[in-house]
């Protein structure tokens, strides 16, 4: 068995309802040409405006989403670096960071959220 990822593409319209608009797996997932030419699909498919768009460390995602629908704001995407630290993690602190992490996870506003990452990041630094 092989790992490997599968990037999705998740919309959310005006009325809250999500929808899965794709499931990308294989080479040449996560390249600008690659996310430019997904965009670029997103039309025919009745999608009219992308207002926000999510990232996880793909470096080539940020102009492909503005490219297509100009109005769109990219933002990098906290959640999963962070989940990931998680492996680099003992064991026996797992659970600890995992509390502390949620705090991030349930603020109910940005800066609540800002000042629990921080606080991670202070306490799990030498970690």
């Amino acid at each position: 068995m092989k790992r490997t990822a599968v990037d999705t593409v998740l919309g959310v319209d005006r009325e809250g309802r999500q929808a899965a608009l794709g499931h990308w797996i294989g080479d040449g997932v996560g390249g600008s040409t690659f996310w430019t030419s997904v965009a670029g699909e997103r039309p025919a498919r009745g999608v009219n405006a992308v207002l926000s768009a999510g990232k996880a460390g793909l470096t080539s995602f940020p102009g492909a989403w503005p490219a297509v629908f100009t109005t769109t704001v990219v933002q990098r995407g906290l959640v999963h670096p962070i989940r990931h630290r998680l492996n680099d993690v003992v064991d026996q602190d797992q659970e600890a960071f995992s509390r502390d992490r949620k705090a991030m996870y349930q603020a109910p506003r940005r800066d609540r959220a800002e000042t629990a990452r921080l606080n991670l990041a202070e306490r799990w630094a030498a970690t």
